[in-house]
């Protein structure tokens, strides 16, 4: 009987698996996915504040200084950009590999949800990438 359950599950693990697909398979990620977080990245790595805010989808909440916050402007995001993009965002970004991005029908995202984007069309069908959301906050 037990060899009969285990032949069964083996049987059927060859047969389901290849029958399920991940996140990726719906919603593959394309190259200029990958062309958009490496903008990304650099303007980070570079402190490059003016373009990350002109990237941003507003308002956004996130954490200033520990607590929630709804990031409302541009000028908000720069003026508290060292508490938004901090250490962990910093790091998630860093370590990202282009090649590894997971996306979903959300969007793709960095890291453990560090950042997700999204990219939208308008009415044209004109392309335009954005940030919608900084999870810089580590989870536990």
């Amino acid at each position: 009987m037990k060899k009969t359950i285990a032949i069964f599950t083996v049987l059927f693990a060859l047969i389901i698996a290849p029958l399920q697909s991940s996140a990726s398979d719906i919603d593959p990620v394309t190259n200029a996915d990958r062309a958009y977080f490496i903008s990304v990245r650099e303007a980070i790595m570079k402190n490059d504040k003016k373009w990350l805010a002109d990237q941003m989808s507003l308002p956004m909440e996130c954490y200033v200084k520990g607590k929630k916050t709804t990031i409302e402007s541009k000028e908000q995001f720069i003026q508290q950009y060292n508490e938004i993009i901090n250490e962990y965002v910093r790091a998630s970004a860093r370590e990202q590999n282009e090649d590894d991005l997971f996306k979903n029908s959300q969007g793709f995202m960095v890291g453990k949800g560090a950042i997700w984007m999204v990219q939208t069309y308008d009415d044209e069908q004109n392309s335009k990438y954005y940030i919608y959301k900084i999870n810089n906050k580590p989870r536990k």
